[in-house]
């Protein structure tokens, strides 16, 4: 490297220090971190139950929103594009997790649900201890008070993210 690389490499590193001392660019890259940090522990849990996020998500939502969702709405919920919802969903499916149904006689595509299943059920109930478990070991830094805390300031950026993004402007990112 020559010398006028290293000064540019070294001037830039150093505006990039100070950029991220500002308070909302230093939040920004200790939550994404954080974030980073969280899916791995996630993920790693997740696997041990032998599903990956996105189904487990989907159990999950069915299992608290009345048993049945059509997939568009699986699909904001969980934030993955149609077709990461389609093959986890087909997946599910052939597990005996979860079964397709139609609201009308002539099983129209456009009126497909998806219903959790018994086995679906059980599996959700088998999988809360390693949430639970998860929640205690990744926020065990903190108190109730502060969980709270974070857990209000989290929701509040949540909205003001699909506030400003917008719900078509989030199908068109695939997150799969």
């Amino acid at each position: 490297m020559g010398i006028a690389f290293v000064d540019r490499l070294e001037g830039l590193a150093s505006e990039l220090r100070d950029q991220s001392n500002s308070p909302r660019l230093g939040t920004l890259l200790w939550f994404l971190y954080a974030n980073e940090l969280l899916i791995r522990h996630l993920e790693s849990d997740v696997a041990r139950m032998g599903i990956n996020r996105t189904k487990a998500n989907i159990l999950y939502l069915l299992t608290t929103n009345g048993g049945t969702m059509t997939p568009t709405k699986l699909s904001n919920k969980v934030l993955r594009s149609k077709h990461a919802i389609t093959m986890s969903i087909d997946s599910l499916v052939r597990e005996g997790l979860i079964k397709r149904e139609t609201e009308d006689e002539d099983n129209d595509r456009r009126f497909r649900k998806v219903s959790i299943t018994g086995k679906g059920l059980s599996f959700v109930k088998k999988t809360m201890p390693t949430r639970a478990a998860l929640a205690d070991r990744v926020f065990s830094c903190f108190d109730d008070d502060d969980c709270r805390i974070l857990s209000d300031s989290l929701q509040r950026l949540k909205n003001h993210l699909q506030d400003s993004i917008g719900d078509e402007d989030l199908q068109k990112i695939d997150t799969a």
